[in-house]
């Protein structure tokens, strides 16, 4: 009922619009260029049944600029709603909503009802499962896992103090590799061999070592190109310390209440070739009215290096890169305070005056020594170098600010130097050994979660940010003071959850990135696009078959997660394996009587007071089979469990 309808959705907002549609001509759909804003336009048109204006004609106004004269521009090209391209943009945008719906809603529910209860630890709360969220928190809580659970391994590396005809240098020895740790040849698995080796150079220093040199080869180190929104999270991240979230609603603040920027929700970093002496005079004017003031120190700036460079219409998609529009916002919010959306306006406009002066110039070069070992074998020596010997932009970089935050200053890349010149024969006169250890790798933090959800083709530009706050929210995963992201308790017990009831397609990002392409597919037009009907229909087929699986019958004193670590714990060999308390003897039977693993837990969790009492200890001190019941403690000094009989006196 369409009196309904507008009641329930914005009525007075939805009133006006179909008021303005009486009698009008045509209506410009004006909405974000985009799936989104596909999808706002068409639930509008649906509410409202624009069919019953067949005489109004319906446009489409696709707008990339929010400038006068972007907009202008935009208004003279509309084109007819019904285009092709506008047709299928539309269509891929209702079945990614129904997708994500059909996903989330049901298998949700079928989670919930499954899981609830046991997940929870109480009474059955709700389980949250989403697309690209399930697989997200999989993989930070393996991250979680990985990192707390290392165990540092020692490995070996050999440094080399060489001199030739023009000077001494240092270099690495090479492992052979059946010695080599690891992925890297410098790295030695066995310290005897590697003691080895030293103590015959050593005895040995005169010998001659032939030198290889590769050519020099010259590489250019570009200047980053304009923002696009992940990188522009991930910069703020690594430089202002802002969630990804709020970094984006900076950027919606600057981009809707300052007009200060172009359009944000972009994953273009590209600018239409049709805008290029438009853009390259808003640089200079840019650079004239704030960059000379801002950075005193800087005497001029390029202007005609690299012009054709970041111009590439087939490579916008619905919005280009992030830049300045020529607006500057205010600078302080309050005396002594200046506001989040300069600042976040300042790290663009610098990438903006960046992005097309010339760029570094680096050489790359390597250096091999060898020479006979014993038995035939050979003992191999390695140096690499990449001085930057033009800095190009990086010069202007080091001048302004570093947008990136990713690589040692300038001083310190110009202080490595050309490897010197040797000749075809060297000499080592001195190696020492250095131990060295593995380390885990870092938790993530909003730097590098959002680099792995683009890696592994994990939501949207518009929707990651919102993804890892729904986490967050719903307390799966835990944010520490510093920005680091890991898994909590409840969110590691669910991952093992699904994985034990046979869900592992909720959380494998392979899969996830494969309906992504799915969807993605339905905007073009292409031999391998699914129909609307056919892919929801495939859709609701691998839903029902992880529905079913979920909801199956748990054994809930089965399912026990260890204290400390939070993973789950499993029988091998007659001794549950509890990770947090690798040493303790949680054997299956204790004192002839059989134990459970959820009765080891309570016994772990309570140190002091154990758990029990237990019925069913059996004795047979006395020649005879003697059933007694006891409470049990453990002793994390000894390392093993006790029997207390103190409840029963």
């Amino acid at each position: 009922d369409l009196n309904f309808l507008l009641e329930v959705t914005q009525p007075t907002r939805l009133r006006a619009i179909e008021s303005a549609i009486t009698g009008a001509d045509e209506v410009v759909n004006a909405c974000d260029a985009g799936r989104e804003g596909e999808l706002i336009f068409d639930e509008i048109a649906r509410i409202l049944e624009f069919g019953r204006w067949p005489e109004v004609k319906q446009t489409r106004m696709w707008i990339s600029d929010t400038t006068p004269g972007g907009l202008r521009r935009a208004y003279e090209d509309r084109i007819p709603s019904e285009t092709k391209r506008i047709r299928l943009l539309r269509e891929a945008a209702r079945v990614r909503s129904e997708a994500d719906w059909l996903w989330g809603i049901n298998l949700t529910r079928y989670a919930t009802l499954g899981l609830g209860g046991v997940a929870s630890g109480a009474d059955r709360q709700t389980v949250h499962i989403g697309r690209v969220q399930t697989a997200l928190l999989k993989a930070v809580t393996d991250r979680t896992r990985t990192v707390r659970n290392h165990t540092p391994e020692p490995f070996y590396q050999v440094d080399l103090t060489c001199e030739g005809s023009g000077g001494k240098w240092q270099a690495k020895l090479i492992s052979h590799p059946d010695e080599q740790f690891g992925h890297r040849d410098i790295d030695f698995r066995n310290e005897d061999h590697v003691r080895e080796m030293v103590r015959h150079l050593e005895a040995t220093t005169p010998q001659k070592w032939q030198v290889h040199d590769a050519p020099y080869e010259e590489a250019l180190e570009y200047a980053p190109p304009p923002f696009r929104l992940v990188d522009l999270q991930r910069s703020a991240f690594r430089i202002h310390r802002w969630t990804a979230q709020y970094t984006l609603r900076v950027a919606q603040e600057l981009y809707l209440r300052h007009k200060a920027i172009s359009y944000p929700r972009t994953d273009c970093v590209y600018l239409p070739e049709e805008m290029q002496t438009e853009v390259l005079e808003r640089r200079r004017r840019l650079w004239n009215d704030w960059g000379q003031r801002r950075f005193p120190a800087l005497q001029s700036l390029p202007f005609d290096e690299q012009a054709e460079f970041w111009f590439n219409t087939r490579k916008v998609k619905d919005h280009y890169g992030i830049i300045p529009t020529g607006p500057i916002p205010p600078v302080m919010d309050s005396p002594g305070k200046i506001s989040d959306a300069y600042r976040l306006w300042e790290l663009i406009a610098t990438r903006f005056l960046h992005a097309w002066i010339a760029p570094a110039r680096t050489h790359v070069a390597s250096r091999i020594l060898i020479r006979e070992y014993k038995g035939g074998q050979q003992l191999r020596g390695i140096l690499k170098t990449n001085p930057v010997v033009a800095p190009g932009w990086l010069l202007y970089e080091e001048a302004t600010l570093d947008t990136r935050r990713t690589s040692p200053p300038l001083r310190k890349r110009l202080e490595e130097k050309i490897m010197p010149p040797c000749g075809p024969i060297g000499r080592v006169t001195r190696a020492d050994v250095r131990l060295c250890s593995t380390f885990p790798p870092d938790y993530f933090d909003y730097d590098s979660i959002l680099h792995f959800m683009v890696k592994h083709g994990l939501g949207t530009s518009a929707t990651r940010a919102d993804v890892i706050e729904k986490l967050l929210d719903r307390h799966y995963l835990v944010q520490s003071t510093a920005g680091t992201l890991f898994s909590s308790d409840e969110g590691s017990r669910l991952v093992d959850l699904l994985e034990m009831q046979g869900g592992g397609e909720l959380m494998d990002v392979q899969i996830t990135a494969f309906w992504e392409q799915r969807l993605e597919q339905m905007e073009r037009s292409t031999p391998d696009r699914l129909p609307r009907e056919v892919f929801l229909r495939n859709l609701v087929e691998q839903i029902t078959g992880l529905g079913i699986r979920l909801v199956a019958e748990i054994d809930q004193e089965s399912v026990v997660f260890c204290p400390k670590k939070n993973t789950r714990v499993v029988l091998v060999h007659g001794r549950y394996q509890f990770d947090g308390y690798p040493d303790a003897p949680t054997i299956e039977v204790f004192y002839g009587r059989r134990m459970k693993a959820s009765e080891y837990r309570d016994i772990l969790m309570n140190e002091k007071k154990g758990g029990g009492p237990y019925q069913g200890f059996i004795s047979t001190r006395s020649g005879t089979s003697k059933v007694f019941s006891a409470c049990v403690l453990y002793n994390s000094r000894t390392k093993k469990f006790v029997l207390s009989f103190k409840r029963h006196r």
